[in-house]
């Protein structure tokens, strides 16, 4: 019987022995897996600091592109001011220039009339002039009639 007890007790240790080479082999596969799970980590780590680092190079784009926004936003605001002030201008030349336009007829008019009454009056001295050359005409022909 003792051996018997014995056998039953190596038995057991057998199955204990392989039980516990076999959560040797699991422990050991799962440090394995562990590691490689820690270099993963490890890069993830690495891509994480290089993501971080892209992330700030574009806060620092996103705030210099906000304030190249900020000044075309003034230089906007001012060219519409410019624009105000032009057709201010534009108006107020408009205006001088329908005045002047105005100013400038009736001139045209003026200036017609005056040739109208030069004209009048080179026709009117032409006749007289031609008529005093007939009275000239007539009066010589009279003192030769007289001679």
């Amino acid at each position: 019987m003792e051996k018997e007890v014995l056998n039953k007790i190596l038995d057991r240790l057998d199955k204990i022995d392989s039980k516990i080479g076999n959560m040797e082999n699991k422990i050991s596969s799962m440090e394995s897996k562990i590691g490689s799970m820690e270099s993963k980590i490890g890069s993830m780590e690495s891509k994480i600091g290089s993501m971080e680092s892209k992330i700030g190079s574009m806060e620092l784009k996103i705030g210099s592109m906000e304030s190249k926004i900020d000044i075309l936003d003034k230089d906007v605001k001012t060219i519409k001011g410019d624009v105000v002030e032009l057709k201010v201008g534009q108006s107020r030349l408009e205006n001088k220039l329908n005045e002047f336009e105005a100013k400038n007829a009736n001139n045209h008019i003026e200036t017609k009339k005056d040739l109208i009454n030069i004209n009048e009056s080179l026709d009117y001295l032409t006749h007289k002039e031609h008529q005093t050359e007939k009275d000239v005409y007539t009066i010589k022909k009279r003192l030769e009639v007289i001679k």
